[in-house]
């Protein structure tokens, strides 16, 4: 055991940092013992000085991705564009539902959802029928992720025959469906 006057600060070089990313606990607890320091702690001592790094807290989460463009998405009027997702699975729920299709009009914000047993494509175009088009027309725009459900030939020739197109987001990036992820959580 090392006494509070032998202790001195540990230094490893470029420890704050990782690819231009701040380091987290666990990383510069195996930077400090790849250099051959150990003590029983260290893993704790780590994340608790990571806690407390400023730079750590601000920079810490940063995405590695390359910067791009960003597309705006905003809708003429209302009930133009749509969003669309599935979440889940949860747990059971009554009728054995566990997952949940959502839809949000971009320029009002409105929320419709269903509850889901299963998630096939022939489910969601009967969500997409009854609950979107009937009941507030045939959107311009669809935005959704790369789900089968929703690049299923099916569900893409239907879209095309009322004149509405299909945007996907990217498969990096499946948050930016647009509004049902927020909404929910």
């Amino acid at each position: 055991r090392v006494s509070g006057q032998e202790r001195q600060p540990l230094r490893i070089p470029n420890a704050g940092k990782r690819k231009n990313r701040q380091i987290r606990g666990r990383s510069l607890a195996r930077k400090a013992l790849r250099a051959c320091y150990y003590w029983p702690t260290m893993q704790q001592d780590a994340k608790d000085h990571v806690k407390k790094c400023d730079k750590c807290q601000r920079h810490g989460d940063m995405h590695l991705a390359l910067p791009q463009e960003l597309k705006s998405l905003s809708s003429p009027w209302p009930f133009a564009w749509w969003g669309m997702d599935i979440l889940g699975p949860f747990t059971t729920g009554l009728h054995q539902n566990i997952f949940l299709i959502v839809g949000v009009d971009y320029f009002t914000k409105w929320v419709k959802a269903e509850p889901l047993s299963d998630i096939t494509s022939l489910r969601i175009l009967r969500f997409f029928k009854r609950d979107i088009l009937c009941r507030f027309g045939i959107p311009q725009d669809v935005v959704t992720d790369n789900g089968t459900q929703f690049t299923d030939k099916g569900f893409q020739e239907f879209l095309a025959a009322i004149g509405t197109k299909q945007h996907f987001t990217s498969v990096k990036h499946p948050k930016l469906t647009g509004r049902p992820k927020p909404r929910i959580e």
